[in-house]
């Protein structure tokens, strides 16, 4: 999903990109800057979409966890809204973003901004993966070999195969190192 703004708000200045993932439903969603959009700046540059997209898939994980905390206290906030006069409740789906969001804003301030909070930290293990694995293919197969597939003319399937194929060497090669 494209972002609202150019660049999305927690991004400031030239060069600079990012995503956010959110819970939509049962589901999340990844809205990302509109800097990674422009051909001029990083829309064509594969390295720093699946980078952040490595990133960003690292929260679904915690949007899972949270939806089952606020769902719960959603289900109390109902039957408590049922004694209350006037009491106003949110949708279930507003109420999973603000319990979400209030989780991420906590541990930015606790631990001293973004890059240090530890929910950060896990989503970059991600990054950590994916760079691990794109190393891999490239000293096996060559430099660039991961993102000349994904440019190639080839049928998406068969990019899926290679890298399938790709992956499963990878988890081979840390097995036998282990």
């Amino acid at each position: 999903m494209r972002g609202v703004s150019n660049p999305y708000p927690w991004y400031f200045g030239k060069g600079r990109y990012g995503g956010i993932t959110l819970p939509e439903g049962n589901h999340a969603a990844i809205t990302y800057t509109n800097s990674l959009f422009d051909d001029s700046e990083f829309g064509q540059n594969y390295y720093e979409w699946l980078d952040i997209s490595s990133h960003e898939v690292g929260h679904i994980n915690h949007i899972k966890a949270s939806n089952k905390i606020a769902d719960k206290q959603y289900e109390l906030l109902l039957k408590t809204s049922m004694y209350a006069k006037d009491m106003y409740v949110p949708s279930l789906e507003t109420h999973r973003t603000t319990s979400y969001l209030s989780k991420f804003i906590a541990s930015y301030l606790k631990y001293g901004g973004h890059d240090k909070s530890p929910l950060e930290k896990q989503a970059d293990k991600g990054s950590d993966s994916f760079n691990r694995f794109n190393n891999f293919v490239n000293e096996k197969y060559g430099n660039n070999s991961l993102i000349n597939l994904l440019k190639s003319d080839i049928s998406d399937t068969k990019k899926i195969q290679q890298i399938d194929k790709y992956w499963n060497e990878y988890v081979k090669s840390k097995e036998t190192t282990k």
